[in-house]
């Protein structure tokens, strides 16, 4: 393949190289040209993928290609590869808020409200979870971004730039002020300007993007910078920890909110759906539906005998109940005014 005369503009100045022992090389020219060397079938899907790839990322997450330029890609990309399937999709899904919200459920029908179970102001979006101003969700996010900043202490990271996330991702993820990490030495003026050089990249890049896996690779520089003059233990893979670090941080904080909607164990999540479940029923009691006369009354039942049935059975109660309220709705509304019914015209 390697002797092909190649038409493609961006190997066109670009020399194939086939080994003696080889008797043909695969070349990719996304994103760059280089050799295949591993995997085929891995090689010709990264490159078949790429650009609608960086096409999903540029439209999702608002990063254009020179934004894209400078984020540390390849860490990401080891931290994702260094998980199991199971995890990196669930991480993934995170990453790219694929996440089922109510107002994402409301909008499917699986839900009757899109407004946030914590809060219960605001609709709740990705964006929202991240930062609901309900008290116990503030706390949470307090206790997870505590964690995150010690285990980036343990890998030898300069309190500066521990002291700078504190304060970005506090505004961020809107949380108080933590009153750890102050740095109270000067910092040197190499680390300095590499310092303001990360932040004023990632404030273009977008701090919450930041939770997402997308870090500007000049965090690793400013790390690399402030342990040259020094004689402290690097961490080699800095910049995959920081990477696993955040998305983890992002990750929990959407755990934080299912924990609190579904319980933490089996038996916690059967008490809280039927607690979600007999909200709906009393709801539904309170302002009985309009339905047509075919369907029984939704009070031919008594309440207090009605929440003596199972979870399921209410479950299935409920499902009918939507289902005769579609149809109740479709049949009044489908007879022009005037119009009698059948029975009504033969008698």
């Amino acid at each position: 393949m390697a002797q092909l005369e190649w038409s493609n503009g961006a190997l066109s100045d670009f020399e194939p190289e086939v080994l003696p022992s080889e008797k043909w090389a695969l070349y990719s020219s996304f994103p760059t040209s280089h050799k295949i060397t591993e995997s085929l079938d891995t090689g010709f899907a990264y490159a078949m993928g790429y650009k609608a790839l960086i096409s999903f990322i540029e439209e999702k997450h608002s990063l254009s290609a020179k934004k894209l330029d400078k984020v540390n890609l390849f860490a990401l990309s080891a931290y994702l590869l260094s998980l199991s399937p199971f995890r990196r999709a669930s991480i993934v899904k995170t990453m790219h808020d694929w996440i089922p919200t109510y107002s994402y459920l409301c909008r499917q029908g699986r839900h009757y409200s899109p407004i946030c179970p914590r809060c219960l102001l605001e609709t709740e979006t990705p964006n929202h979870v991240r930062i609901c101003s309900a008290p116990a969700a503030i706390h949470g996010r307090k206790l997870l971004l505590d964690q995150y900043l010690a285990s980036l202490v343990s890998l030898g990271t300069p309190i500066y730039i521990i002291a700078t996330f504190k304060l970005k991702l506090s505004s961020t993820l809107g949380i108080p002020f933590l009153h750890k990490y102050k740095v109270t030495t000067p910092i040197p003026l190499p680390s300095y300007k590499t310092l303001i050089l990360a932040i004023c990249h990632q404030n273009i890049v977008g701090w919450s993007n930041f939770l997402r896996g997308y870090i500007s690779s000049f965090w690793e520089v400013a790390y690399n910078t402030a342990h040259s003059s020094t004689m402290e233990k690097k961490c080699s893979n800095w910049a995959v920890q920081l990477v696993l670090a955040s998305s983890e941080l992002y990750h929990k904080i959407w755990k934080d909110r299912n924990q609190f909607i579904h319980g933490s164990n089996r038996q916690e999540a059967r008490a809280k759906l039927r607690e979600h479940i007999l909200s709906q029923v009393h709801s539904i009691y309170k302002h009985p539906p309009k339905l047509h006369k075919r369907f029984p009354r939704v009070l031919s039942v008594p309440l207090h005998d009605r929440l003596k049935r199972s979870t399921l059975n209410l479950q299935c109660w409920l499902s009918r109940i939507d289902h005769q309220i579609s149809v109740s709705h479709f049949l009044l509304k489908s007879r022009p005014s005037g119009q009698l019914s059948l029975l009504q015209a033969a008698y």
